[in-house]
């Protein structure tokens, strides 16, 4: 399942969306047509016309959340989202996409709600259980957060993110040798994860193994420079 994207924004405006009697198929149709051209502005018109004509779609609602979710007006996204729910509370992907928006708008209780009944909804949902182990972590639920990001790979055993994060969880826990060992999947799946580089050579250097430790530290500098440099060098 995938969430909302980045936050871009198309103004173009060389179509309308205008009807004199529109159905409800062809506003529809209309607005994923602008969407799919990257014209959110008359998406988002159409799905307004939409729901001013009395149309009721759970879909509606999902996409127009995404549109603010992408113009920055995430509490327009969550009660577009919230609305979505209200038509089909068995939508799973109007659970998961409002976990997200509770998170960027720190409502991380209502965030952890949420990704849950995404999850009752559709167990198999990996990014589900992934992003509910991030917000485990921040509400400094660790011991949840390590089994969340544990089924995340159960079911998606290529998941190179949720090895990595899984590692900083069991390294909170101070569990350093099975970190050592999920910071190695992650980076056997992703071989160029710089992040996972530099945080197995942060546990090799706590279990006394510097020559390994500083051979990831460098691998890490060699993926990026930019990014690791400063942090590198305090911890040689």
């Amino acid at each position: 399942m995938k969430g909302f994207g980045n936050k871009s924004y198309s103004k173009k405006t060389s179509k309308k969306c205008k009807y004199k009697n529109p159905s409800k198929e062809k506003i529809i149709n209309q607005a994923y047509k602008f969407a799919s051209q990257g014209n959110l502005l008359e998406a988002e018109k159409c799905y307004k016309l939409f729901l001013k004509k009395g149309f009721v779609d759970a879909r509606v609602s999902m996409n127009l959340a995404q549109i603010f979710f992408k113009d920055g007006r995430l509490n327009e996204a969550e009660q577009s989202l919230k609305k979505a729910i209200e038509i089909k509370p068995d939508f799973p992907e109007a659970h998961y996409n409002l976990g997200i928006i509770l998170k960027d708008l720190h409502k991380l209780e209502e965030a952890e709600l949420s990704y849950r009944k995404a999850i009752e909804i559709k167990p198999d949902i990996a990014e589900a259980y992934y992003n509910l182990g991030i917000i485990l972590r921040d509400l400094d639920k660790l011991e949840e957060a390590e089994l969340s990001y544990r089924k995340a790979i159960e079911i998606k055993p290529d998941y190179a993110k949720a090895h990595y994060n899984l590692g900083i969880i069991l390294k909170d826990l101070n569990k350093l040798e099975e970190a050592e060992l999920f910071y190695r999947k992650a980076i056997k799946i992703k071989s160029d994860y710089s992040e996972a580089y530099y945080s197995l050579g942060n546990i090799l250097r706590s279990l006394g193994k510097n020559i390994e430790s500083n051979e990831c530290y460098q691998k890490s500098l060699d993926l990026k420079p930019w990014q690791i440099n400063i942090a590198w060098r305090i911890n040689l």
